[in-house]
């Protein structure tokens, strides 16, 4: 598949970050980019998770995404209130790729993240995986994830990405394209590697962070653990991760064939085949292959489960941290 091209330009307009004459103590050379469109309703605690950080950062960029709710007054005021938050407007819907692709490549900040406007950072997200990045602008930083259930909370977990992100290149890249568990997210690194990856590909409607994370995957020297609860991704029945089955399917496909190239390059042909073959192709094809997926698939399920426990567990275990997060008040 023919990458999709990115936009020269898109019309936007931008409140410039203020001069802060008195800089906060201990600043972090970081931008956050917040995405956001028609996130009026949870914007401002998204907002709020960054500011309230236990190390404060340099810059947070609000990229907003031709919203019409009513939420750029907000934005506004936001601007207005706090020196660290400047804002970028987009004039029309370019989609979530685009919209946070371009954002952080406005960042004036040496390293970078980046949030949902409906999801949360913990406290001291940012502060653990700068410790845990060391300043190295080759490698990836990257925490738990609190995956909430806003319908029913008791069914949330906390994930560990670490599962998948090893200090082999090669291996994390085959962990993340097969999709054998927890992919890192909203991770920390220099902006410089996130260009060198080659940033998010534009036109993309679903599973646009992984189509990066692959990418990335091949040029990241070492993805590093902050140990720290990070982001709290809230699960909401209109978001697009309820999308249709066959949806799912479609760009699942699409984004494995913008990347194939690497991926052979990376794994080798064998190897990339299996990949597509064992999650797009029929999975009964003779009597040894039948075999070998219903071993398989045992094999999965009592992985899965194990996992469910775990992750169930870890989020029990800080249950009362994370409720306090939802609940706070803005």
């Amino acid at each position: 598949m023919a990458r999709i091209s990115k936009p020269t330009s898109i019309g936007c307009c931008t409140s410039q970050l203020p001069d802060m004459s008195d800089p906060v103590p201990n600043t972090l050379p970081v931008s956050c980019i917040i995405t956001s469109y028609n996130s009026r309703p949870t914007l401002e605690k998204a907002v709020r998770s960054v500011l309230g950080q236990t190390r404060p950062i340099a810059e947070i960029i609000i990229a907003d995404d031709g919203s019409t709710d009513g939420s750029r007054d907000l934005v506004a005021r936001l601007c207005d209130r706090y020196a660290n938050v400047t804002s970028i407007l987009r004039q029309q819907n370019v989609g979530v790729a685009a919209n946070r692709d371009l954002a952080i490549r406005r960042a004036t900040q040496p390293f970078v993240t980046h949030l949902d406007g409906d999801d949360l950072f913990a406290p001291s997200k940012i502060e653990e995986e700068w410790r845990a990045l060391n300043g190295d602008p080759d490698a990836v930083a990257y925490s738990f994830i609190a995956m909430i259930d806003a319908e029913n909370i008791w069914r949330s977990s906390i994930l560990d990405p670490g599962l998948t992100a090893k200090s082999s290149s090669k291996i994390t890249l085959r962990n993340f394209a097969s999709r054998s568990g927890p992919i890192p997210r909203d991770m920390l690194m220099s902006k410089q590697l996130y260009i060198k990856a080659g940033g998010m590909t534009h036109g993309i409607e679903l599973y646009e962070d992984w189509d990066f994370k692959m990418r990335l995957a091949t040029v990241a020297r070492g993805w590093r653990h902050s140990g720290a609860t990070g982001t709290l991704y809230i699960h909401r029945p209109n978001s697009l991760s309820f999308s249709a089955v066959e949806k799912h399917v479609r760009w699942k496909r699409l984004v494995l064939e913008n990347v194939k190239d690497r991926l052979v390059a990376e794994l080798g042909r064998d190897e990339t085949d299996w990949i597509f073959r064992d999650m797009f192709a029929p999975r009964v094809v003779n009597e040894k292959r039948e075999t070998m997926v219903i071993l398989r698939v045992l094999a999965n399920l009592a992985h899965r489960w194990r996992h469910q426990v775990v992750t169930h567990g870890r989020f029990l275990s800080r249950a009362g941290e994370i409720l306090s997060l939802l609940n706070k008040t803005v």
